[in-house]
């Protein structure tokens, strides 16, 4: 059978004998170098992959940070833009002026009515995570992610905001529990909202610090 890598290692020969002429030294000594090289280069293309993808995640947490902090707002946009396009199509004197393509009247409507579709589609995907979010922190044996759906309705979905020192008191716990509760379930929903782009988006913080922790004693 025919070995496929043989070209590889044709070149890889090729290669130490090359340097070894260049160099004047043994193969065995290139062969060293050349192993120690690569390693680095193998090193430190993970390390800014694993950065790369540091990046994006922390990058995925931020827009879901935003969402979660403009979600009433979202939906008072897309009450008021209903409103007031319903309101300007039951005018006779806009119906009129809407029969004029390029009136102003007509771009306006457009405007309001493509904004508050495209507010629709937001809020529709946004409500459709916090729904899975739900039921993942319900069904959850652990009572610290079973809250963590608790604390985000309080404090961005409920109509009225709740400080974060009531809803500490509302679920009888520590400040700090609060923020790294806020903080792992910001992370979980990011990944539901947008998609999973690696399998260590499906770890908490602490399991992912273990990980690091294992593999520095290794």
């Amino acid at each position: 059978m025919k070995d496929k890598y043989s070209g590889l290692k044709k070149e890889y020969k090729d290669t130490l004998a090359a340097l070894a002429g260049a160099t004047g030294w043994p193969e065995e000594r290139v062969e060293t170098v050349l192993d120690l090289i690569l390693t680095a280069s193998e090193q430190r293309a993970g390390l800014r992959t694993a950065e790369r993808r540091d990046s994006l995640a922390a990058s995925r947490i931020d827009a879901t940070r935003f969402l979660l902090k403009k979600y009433r707002a979202i939906k008072w946009s897309i009450e008021t833009g209903t409103e007031h396009t319903l309101k300007l199509l039951e005018e006779k004197e806009f119906q009129r002026l809407m029969e004029l393509e390029e009136s102003v009247e007509n771009q306006r409507l457009r405007s309001t009515a493509l904004l508050t579709a495209s507010n629709k589609v937001l809020w529709a995907q946004l409500n459709a995570a916090l729904d899975c979010f739900r039921e993942f922190c319900e069904n959850d044996p652990s009572i610290q992610t079973r809250r963590q759906y608790r604390m985000i309705y309080e404090r961005y979905l409920a109509p009225q905001e709740k400080s974060v020192q009531d809803i500490v008191e509302l679920l009888h716990i520590e400040r700090a529990h609060f923020f790294r509760g806020i903080r792992q379930a910001t992370g979980t929903l990011s990944v539901i909202l947008f998609g999973s782009r690696c399998v260590e988006d499906f770890f908490s913080p602490a399991a992912m610090e273990r990980k690091k922790e294992a593999k520095r004693n290794m």
